[in-house]
């Protein structure tokens, strides 16, 4: 399986993809690398663009699956930045190869968790900044065409789920 997790920022897609590798035995590749290109960083600029910009995933499949079987792993995740939202062309040209999943959950949770992964951390980006790279991100992934692809990360409690719970939801989808 392959797996791409896109989201707003604090909705946990980086832990999420690090639980996957860690728990699940999953090979891992971190595409939110911050200020840096995270496609260009892992070599995957020109099979990512034909995917991307002319809707064919063979090259970037057949890579992805060649860096599976080099690591010794089956199965793969990808973990994305907030602002990328891939269409539904790019889901429905994908669909019978990797399953995509956007973290989801309302602004202001993402907001508050964002802020205080950003105080933890001492990096202190600041709510400007998430503004900036995700309130038109969040907006095209708030669309009801993309609801299928939704996983909401917090209990109606405002608790963040179990990321096994939450993989539990994602292995139901057809």
């Amino acid at each position: 399986m392959i797996l791409f997790v896109l989201g707003p920022s604090g909705t946990g897609k980086s832990p999420f993809g690090e639980y996957l590798a860690t728990v699940k035995n999953w090979h891992h590749i971190e595409i939110d690398q911050f200020y840096k290109n995270g496609i260009e960083i892992h070599r995957l600029i020109g099979v990512w663009d034909a995917y991307y910009n002319n809707y064919d995933p063979s090259g970037l499949i057949k890579e992805i699956e060649k860096r599976n079987t080099k690591s010794g792993k089956s199965h793969c995740v990808l973990t994305f930045p907030g602002n990328l939202v891939l269409t539904e062309k790019h889901i429905s040209v994908v669909k019978n190869n990797i399953k995509i999943i956007y973290m989801y959950g309302s602004a202001a949770r993402c907001i508050s968790a964002f802020l205080k992964r950003e105080q933890e951390t001492q990096r202190n980006l600041n709510i400007d900044h998430w503004i900036t790279n995700n309130y038109h991100s969040y907006i095209k992934m708030s669309l009801p065409s993309l609801k299928a692809n939704r996983v909401d990360v917090w209990t109606h409690n405002g608790e963040r789920r179990k990321h096994q719970e939450i993989f539990d939801e994602v292995l139901e989808w057809n």
